[in-house]
């Protein structure tokens, strides 16, 4: 795992329960939510990267995006899902991670409505320049 998944997933997991079955995340076993619950399903994406400068310490930069998808049934609004897309908003928006290296950037959303349920996304494109990818 990289040392930029890994600080934005340890940024996650601080803040939000990845041990209750309402959390699903792309590294832990997929189980089934409770559908008459919120839920939500968060990944990391990291995508191109590549080299920056060359030399003796080369750095490199990666860019990558975050997401949280949170699944609302329809029988308890959209606004039962505020909180949790509020709290996802809060935690990454102008984040860096503790060494400075990854950087958030430009956020979206984006909200489809499914037969039993409301899917809202929020995304956050970030970038990281290193002096060599792990």
């Amino acid at each position: 795992m990289s040392l930029d998944t890994a600080a934005i997933k340890a940024r996650f997991m601080g803040a939000f329960d990845v041990s209750s079955n309402q959390v699903l995340t792309l590294d832990k076993p997929l189980v089934a939510p409770d559908k008459n619950k919120v839920w939500v399903r968060f990944s990391v994406q990291p995508q191109s990267k590549g080299r920056t400068e060359s030399g003796v310490n080369p750095r490199y930069l990666q860019l990558g995006s975050v997401y949280l998808q949170v699944f609302i049934p329809k029988t308890l609004g959209i606004s039962a899902g505020e909180a949790m897309l509020s709290k996802f908003e809060d935690l990454f928006c102008d984040w860096a991670s503790p060494d400075g290296a990854v950087l958030m950037g430009r956020m979206t959303r984006d909200q489809s409505e499914e037969t039993s349920n409301y899917m809202v996304t929020i995304g956050f494109r970030w970038t990281s320049t290193r002096a060599k990818v792990n």
